[in-house]
């Protein structure tokens, strides 16, 4: 007998093969971060909800290796996107082990990812849609001017990672392509020809790259357009079998993959065309029974899938002698999954599905509550709930969020990224200044917290503090009240203000209620952007309690949250926080060449080479003169307070002073002969470069360019060291001119110790400004 623990036990297929591990003769062990079904079948003689890969990595690591120890487990088998976490961070320990049933993480990355895939496919001859990557909303739109003048074929655009094809856009001939989707340099999309043809899928086991067992199906029936919940076996011995299998073989010897895998096809007049890859457990091992031989085939499939010490591989149950070269076929015709099938019945049918080829569907055999091991009615419905209240809290479709906490969309590994030796030192340089002594409107107490590797400086802020002047990046009241009343003013439409204006005020009484202003900011570095790295919620979840100990009746924030700090938002609403929106900013993707072919920025070298102006960086850990500091202090008050607010930072040369010597800013001025009419601070971390401290001589002739060449600095500056720009908000048409990006911003805040009255209070504040505000941060770049 062989000891299995099954992770991803939320997938119906982990549920089948539960049973077929089960029924031949194997202890079966299941795990998941969330609610599942197969937990309560009679296969299972043990069931863990453990922390959820994506938002904790190691603990998901530590909790699958701890099972297996605590069990005497000899194989894991991942079913769903948990795979590539686990490839990521389990290793062979010198003690043995369980095997992990899984490739290495860079043959998984490959099939994963579409761009990658596509690559692979040309190269090995594997027939595959015609495709191109697009990395930036720059080449998107280069790709929609090129299709205005010939749309003659129809398109398919889809995200390079991507599930259930959630996200797929589908063109026909002559539709032009729509306004750029979310996308960057890590998160491409891809443009592919719309190839027509009988859609098949191929699920499969692997072995050292051969096929074990495998079978050729078509969906019946698609929750929408995403995954099948029924399915109908292609003969073996029909043709598009044959070419589908033909294409499963190569790319699997290819690769020399072991695991589990499957394919989506179409089968066109010509040949068999592979669409994507999912390295993974897919529907298709529903139409395995007990009977078929697939539980072998995962045994023998384990023993090579990684180095296992001689003693544990005579557990297994399957020899480690030479690979089997028979296929194991699946010996079931057709199944459905009763529960999804009825949910979808509907989105089924306006995607393009016929209500008579529905009902037919009726008659095939549901694979969830089976003779024998009928699935609780109350199990699926906890499962079923589990997913809603993830799409709730998540605010994704019913079928996104099902994966929401164990996807992988080519996100760096515990380890891929060092700690930042700039947070150190700038968390060091921050608690050991008097905030009022360097910005006269931050009267705040500085503390410090750690978050794994990470330590961070930590603002405290109290509303009862009678030194009422405070700056909106440790102020909620300042922030949403003051400062956005005084950006009303200048609001170019009426009609908005007035819309605006009665928003504004009930954002007050609820700011009030909430007593927002007794607040403690994780990471705030005093400065009106935030660079954060990729936690984990374990890290979070202990550094939080140390706030909470410490600061029982003040809310925990985190300031400058946006979607492109990866899974970071996705983390923070998992952990019960509310993410309020902030402002909309821009950031650049300066770490790519697009930017620089711009016209406007072109223009901006050409205006910075014929100026009598030169950029002087200022030596870091350099003292600074009273004079210089102080017209440094000028310079950012003129553009800063005078121009815009003063509700920004009103710094004192005391700051200047110690930004530089500290290190916590890098300072670069810019000159004509021995005058000083320009100024820029910044600081680099966790890929992104941000200029918090910016000012000019605003009582110099705008012809001379000032705030060009020091934005053509910060970009410059920025595209020197592989880094993407952060350019805050403001003067949104002048910085997407020069290959900015709009993107809103968040303040994450966490109150679940609080009294009922101020969570309710935040959660309201949330609403309003999603509802009611949102649409117009975006649209004027508030």
């Amino acid at each position: 007998m062989t000891g299995i623990l099954i992770t991803g036990a939320r997938a119906p297929v982990a549920l089948d093969l539960a049973r077929v591990l089960a029924a031949r003769g194997n202890r079966v062990v299941v795990a998941d971060s969330t609610r599942s079904i197969t937990a309560s079948s009679r296969a299972v003689s043990a069931a863990y909800r453990i922390p959820a890969a994506r938002y904790d990595p190691l603990g998901f690591r530590d909790a699958v290796t701890g099972i297996a120890a605590r069990h005497g487990l000899d194989l894991v088998v991942p079913t769903c996107e948990e795979v590539f976490w686990l490839a990521g961070t389990m290793t062979s320990r010198d003690g043995g082990g369980p095997a992990l049933l899984a490739p290495p993480l860079d043959v998984l990355r490959t099939l994963h990812d579409k761009a990658a895939f596509s690559v692979l496919c040309r190269r090995i001859g594997v027939s595959h849609p015609a495709t191109e990557v697009i990395r930036s909303a720059h080449q998107w739109r280069d790709a929609r001017s090129r299709r205005r003048g010939d749309a003659r074929a129809g398109l398919v655009a889809k995200p390079a990672f991507s599930r259930f094809a959630a996200e797929t856009i589908l063109l026909r001939e002559g539709d032009p392509l729509p306004e750029p989707p979310r996308l960057t340099r890590d998160r491409p999309w891809l443009l592919q020809e719309r190839v027509d043809g009988d859609e098949v899928c191929v699920s499969a086991v692997a072995s050292s790259g051969r096929l074990t067992a495998a079978v050729v199906y078509r969906p019946g029936w698609r929750a929408g357009r995403g995954a099948a919940v029924a399915l109908v076996r292609v003969p073996d011995g029909d043709p598009i079998a044959v070419g589908a299998l033909d294409v499963a073989r190569r790319i699997v010897a290819e690769t020399g993959y072991t695991g589990l895998i499957g394919f989506d096809l179409l089968a066109t007049d010509r040949d068999v065309v592979v669409l994507e890859c999912n390295p993974r457990a897919t529907s298709g091992l529903h139409l395995f029974s007990s009977a078929s031989g697939l539980a072998s085939r995962i045994l023998e499939a384990g023993v090579r899938a990684t180095s296992i010490p001689a003693e544990a591989r005579s557990d297994t149950g399957a020899s480690p002698g030479p690979r089997r070269t028979d296929l194991v076929r699946a010996d079931r015709d057709e199944v459905r999954l009763a529960v999804p099938y009825a949910l979808f019945a509907v989105p089924g049918m306006v995607a393009g599905g016929s209500p008579r080829r529905w009902v037919r569907g009726l008659a095939a055999p549901d694979v969830l509550r089976v003779p024998g091991d009928r699935v609780r009615r109350g199990a699926l419905a906890g499962a079923f709930g589990a997913q809603v209240l993830a799409a709730v809290r998540t605010r994704r479709p019913l079928l996104a969020a099902s994966t929401h906490d164990i996807e992988w969309n080519g996100d760096p590994l515990p380890g891929d990224v060092a700690p930042s030796a700039w947070q150190a030192a700038a968390t060091r340089a921050l608690v050991a200044v008097d905030p009022v002594s360097v910005a006269e409107n931050l009267p705040v107490t500085m503390e410090s917290v750690t978050i794994g590797e990470h330590e961070l400086p930590v603002t405290v802020t109290r509303h009862d503090d009678p030194r009422r002047d405070r700056s909106y990046v440790v102020s909620p009241m300042a922030h949403y009240v003051d400062y956005s009343r005084e950006e009303l003013r200048r609001l170019p439409s009426a009609m908005a203000r007035r819309m605006l204006a009665p928003v504004v005020d009930a954002i007050g009484v609820l700011l009030d209620r909430a007593r927002a202003d007794d607040l403690v900011v994780i990471g705030n570095h005093l400065v009106s952007t935030n660079l954060h790295a990729s936690w984990t919620a374990s890290d979070l979840a202990r550094a939080v309690d140390e706030l909470v100990r410490r600061h029982p009746s003040s809310a925990i924030a985190v300031r400058s949250v946006h979607a492109r700090l990866g899974r970071l938002p996705d983390l923070l609403r998992s952990e019960g926080w509310t993410l309020v929106p902030s402002r909309s900013i821009l950031l650049v993707p300066t770490a790519d060449d697009d930017w620089l072919r711009r016209r406007d920025v072109r223009r901006d070298r050409a205006l910075a080479a014929r100026s009598e102006y030169v950029v002087e960086r200022l030596a870091p850990g350099s003292e600074l003169s009273p004079g210089l500091a102080e017209r440094l202090v000028e310079l950012y008050s003129m553009l800063y307070l005078e121009k815009h607010s003063r509700q920004n930072p009103r710094y004192t040369a005391d700051f200047v002073r110690v930004a530089v010597r500290t290190g916590l800013l890098e300072l670069s001025i810019l000159r004509r002969g021995d005058r000083i009419d320009g100024v820029v601070g910044t600081y680099a971390a966790h890929g992104w470069l941000a200029a918090p401290f910016l000012g000019y001589d605003t009582s110099l002739p705008a012809e001379l360019g000032l705030y060009r060449m020091l934005s053509l600095a910060m970009a410059d500056d920025a595209h020197a060291r592989g880094l993407d720009l952060h350019a805050s908000s403001g003067v949104a048409a002048f910085k997407r001119s020069r290959g900015a990006e709009p993107e809103l911003e968040w303040t994450a805040v966490y109150t679940r110790h609080l009294p009922l009255a101020r969570r309710a209070a935040w959660t309201a504040l949330a609403t309003l400004l999603d509802t009611a505000a949102v649409p117009l941060l975006t649209r004027y770049a508030l």
